[in-house]
């Protein structure tokens, strides 16, 4: 059996198909690389566990009001926010950084010797109750005047801690003054 020979005006359009074809799927390909390059960050991001996610959520509760005293050890607004709800922060009369920021700042002048002792925890429902006795040596007295002396302070907090969607936050608290 005889072929008829190829005819290189009739084989032209092939390559010029195949060549399209090749072009588009190396788009196609760049297109899922930078895609991926983009898009798997953000999921593992997105799909990490939050900061508090590995401990237990009683051990969580407590790291949440460590973070929220440090907030204003350090005046960090950052932890601050982090650390509280936005209702808590209502509650507290500083939903914005420069009100908690003056605050903090003031504290910090006003008071040395700070310490964090976590009495107790318990749960309510969905809440978690973490008890702390706070003690710290007050420079100032309630409006700002320094003291002759300096005076020790004790404080029992009762903080009702809650999941968010992404970790925990402090959502209420209640103090007892001795």
């Amino acid at each position: 059996m005889r072929t008829a020979p190829l005819d290189p005006a009739a084989e032209q359009p092939r390559r010029k198909r195949r060549r399209g074809l090749w072009a588009l799927l190396g788009i196609i390909a760049i297109v899922l690389v930078a895609g991926a390059a983009v898009l798997v960050p953000q999921w593992q991001q997105a799909t990490s566990p939050a900061p508090s996610a590995t401990l237990d959520p009683e051990q969580a509760a407590v790291r949440t009001v460590e973070r929220y005293e440090d907030a204003w050890q350090q005046i960090d607004c950052a932890e601050y926010e982090e650390s509280t709800t936005p209702a808590f922060r209502e509650l507290l009369l500083l939903p914005e950084c420069s009100g908690f920021t003056a605050e903090a700042k003031s504290f910090a002048d006003g008071s040395d010797d700070y310490h964090l002792e976590v009495v107790a925890v318990s749960r309510e429902g969905k809440k978690i109750i973490v008890s702390t006795t706070e003690t710290y040596v007050s420079l100032v007295d309630d409006s700002g005047a320094p003291l002759t002396a300096p005076q020790p302070m004790t404080r029992a907090y009762d903080y009702v801690v809650v999941a968010t969607e992404t970790d925990w936050a402090i959502d209420d608290a209640n103090v007892s003054l001795p």
